[in-house]
């Protein structure tokens, strides 16, 4: 949440995310992750609600093994 409300941040995520929205083009890593899920954010029509995060957490955890533990599980 902090990350997204970070103004500059978003901006440049989601504008990354337009100019690289073919998920055949790139591979995917924790950069494609975390743009689209800025993208379902802002995309939602409400207010409030919940969007998880699965696919970003599930790439941290490949990418790192300190959160592969129980210690951070969802």
């Amino acid at each position: 949440q902090a990350l997204y409300f970070c103004t500059p941040f978003r901006e440049q995520l989601l504008e990354y995310y337009m100019n690289n929205k073919n998920p055949g083009d790139a591979e995917e890593n924790l950069l494609t992750c975390l743009a689209d899920l800025f993208m379902q954010v802002s995309q939602s029509k409400k207010k409030t609600g919940v969007i998880a995060p699965k696919r970003f957490v599930q790439r941290v955890k490949k990418q790192n093994e300190l959160f592969r533990s129980y210690m951070h599980q969802v």
